[in-house]
């Protein structure tokens, strides 16, 4: 069997962040310490091969993947919004900038009802007349206070994309379908929570989302994120996002709802941040129907390993026995960690072996991406991650 492969590009590092938390603007936890701190672990470990990759000479062409799931409005948004700041004098070169206000929904229902020329977008928000004030463009495009942008967030998040679409390719270029590679993309900043046109929970671009249609979009006949149709059987979904972060992962739920393909299937905290999605009555719609399953746990103290991997074990056998699924794409948080700052279950350093064995069991082609994961221990924490992937 062939070690799995860990991608990452030094252009991940460049971003950086600060956060609200209660009354306190602090740095915020998602840091470039995070994929130190997992190379740290793997330098001198043979159980992988690691690659390092770099994005210059490619922007277009991820740009291009990224704009099948983010609108360019949002994409132009990522893009220039900091300048914008810089130019204006309101922050410094090396600063971070928070969203001042945001459009809640309630107020755009009444604007609506007042202009004729809106149009509903998909997150189901009212795209009126917006003002140049760029902190009107921060909160327009932000769900929460945690996704500051600064002078190379926008580097680092295509950086993070092109990372998965590499991977996606390296699957596609496995000699043969026996050999089922196992790539992990140290992809950074994460993705899982941002939607169509909103960035939250520390995430830009949707890796995930970008992966699954990059990798749809190269298998033929598919029903892609952007409607097409299908040949393949009612039930089966040939691509499947596998969501094992402590959060629930909002946006890939809300990019592939409508859609068959990609499946996605989800283990997180229940009643936890983004609060508002995540419920197990969430089950698709349209064409989607039946192809999202949310598996909601309580956070410790209130469940325990077992029954977390017993979910694991629900999910799989779904994946692999009712979806039949050809490939699989794992949205891969370490705040699972019974002491993670930001979540946490009741699962140790061990647990993640076991955790990855099992996906390594179900002999699909997998492209697992970086997404939570805080601890001091994140290092040790995917080692032995992928020591379960490679069967070690």
């Amino acid at each position: 069997m062939p070690k799995p492969v860990i991608l990452y590009d030094p252009d991940t590092l460049l971003h950086h962040s600060v956060e609200v938390i209660a009354h306190k603007v602090i740095d915020a936890h998602e840091s470039p310490d995070r994929i130190h701190r997992i190379l740290g672990a793997l330098t001198s470990d043979n159980s992988c091969e690691l690659v390092e990759m770099s994005t210059e000479g490619n922007q277009a062409q991820i740009i291009d993947y990224i704009s099948r799931i983010h609108s360019n409005d949002y994409i132009r948004h990522i893009q220039t919004i900091f300048e914008r700041f810089l130019a204006s004098g309101a922050v410094e070169q090396d600063g971070c900038v928070l969203p001042e206000c945001f459009p809640h929904y309630s107020l755009l229902s009444i604007s609506k009802s007042h202009d004729q020329s809106t149009t509903e977008d998909d997150q189901g928000m009212s795209r009126f007349r917006l003002p140049e004030d760029p902190f009107a463009h921060m909160g327009y495009y932000s769900f929460d206070l945690s996704a500051g942008m600064s002078k190379d967030t926008f580097k680092s998040t295509v950086a993070a994309a092109g990372l998965s679409i590499r991977g996606v390719d390296m699957l596609l270029e496995s000699p043969s379908q026996s050999s089922k590679p196992i790539i992990f993309a140290l992809t950074r900043p994460p993705g899982h929570h941002a939607c169509r046109n909103l960035a939250g929970g520390y995430c830009y671009f949707n890796n995930a989302a970008i992966a699954a249609d990059a990798l749809l979009s190269k298998l033929g006949p598919r029903l892609t994120l952007a409607g097409e149709k299908s040949d393949r059987p009612e039930r089966e979904s040939r691509v499947v996002i596998l969501d094992l972060d402590f959060h629930h992962g909002n946006g890939t739920q809300a990019l592939t709802y409508t859609r068959r393909e990609p499946a996605y299937i989800s283990i997180h905290g229940k009643g936890e941040y983004p609060y508002y999605t995540g419920f197990e009555d969430e089950c698709g719609a349209g064409e989607g129907q039946g192809f999202n399953r949310n598996l909601p746990l309580l956070a410790r103290p209130k469940s325990t390993t077992e029954e977390y991997l017993a979910l694991l074990e629900e999910a799989c056998v779904k994946i692999k026995n009712e979806w039949k699924s050809k490939y699989l794409v794992v949205s891969m948080g370490f705040d699972t960690y019974r002491k993670d700052v930001l979540g946490g279950f009741e699962l140790d350093c061990e647990d993640y072996t076991t955790i990855g064995a099992r996906i390594r069991s179900l002999g699909l082609p997998t492209l697992a991406l970086l997404e939570g994961g805080y601890s001091e221990e994140l290092g040790e924490l995917a080692k032995a991650f992928i020591h379960g992937l490679g069967d070690i």
